[in-house]
């Protein structure tokens, strides 16, 4: 495992304007997706089966479904004109990282939240109050 972080990466993290992810079966909901939401940078991601609670596509993460998708949101979101939407995207994307991703906020839905809910994808998921 890694035990220390290259000041390289962090300073590319921290002065990216979008953030592509390819999350792949197993790969999906991975720690590279929680380190890019955390960065600000404004994160695109190919579609996964179950969104981390708190993610919603076009409010707080962008999602591309082909390489032609892709292109024509990478182009749309570094046009001068919509820099204040990416932006917007990126800030909401690290709040939300921040506020529902930790691990002890993980163990609390996992632990703590009504198991009567289920959420749109048939996952027991009750939102969290105040949150």
């Amino acid at each position: 495992g890694r035990n220390a972080v290259h000041p390289d990466f962090i300073r590319g993290m921290l002065t990216t304007k979008i953030i592509v992810l390819a999350q792949r079966d197993r790969w999906e909901d991975h720690m590279r997706l929680y380190e890019a939401l955390v960065s600000g940078a404004m994160v695109m991601s190919d579609p996964m089966t179950h969104w981390p609670h708190g993610l919603a596509d076009g409010e707080n993460i962008v999602v591309y479904h082909s390489w032609a998708d892709l292109e024509l949101k990478v182009l749309h979101y570094l046009s001068p004109a919509n820099e204040e939407e990416r932006v917007e995207i990126g800030r909401r994307g690290r709040e939300a990282a921040l506020r529902h991703q930790r691990p002890w906020q993980q163990a609390e839905l996992l632990f703590l939240n009504d198991m009567s809910h289920i959420n749109s994808y048939g996952l027991f998921n009750k939102p969290r109050q105040g949150g």
